[in-house]
């Protein structure tokens, strides 16, 4: 998923930004610098379950990735 929504961001980025930089070295750099923020919003909440799931201090705490998401939702919020 990671490198899906990075090449995804970098794409759409691209596009988006074609012909409004003075060339296309600052079209990629641009690009490049949006292709993180979609991995970002994908991967971070991944790797948050993976870890709690994997920790010893919460080990037994979660019956599953599904019960985890939603007991940080309850207990911490989405943000």
């Amino acid at each position: 998923p990671a490198r899906t929504a990075m090449y995804s961001g970098f794409s759409w980025a691209r596009q988006s930004l074609r012909g409004l930089g003075p060339n296309d070295a600052f079209e990629r750099w641009a690009a490049g610098v949006f292709s993180g923020i979609p991995e970002s919003l994908v991967v971070t909440p991944l790797q948050l379950v993976k870890v709690r799931l994997q920790a010893k201090e919460h080990l037994g705490r979660y019956q599953n990735a599904l019960h985890c998401v939603r007991t940080i939702l309850a207990e911490e919020g989405a943000v």
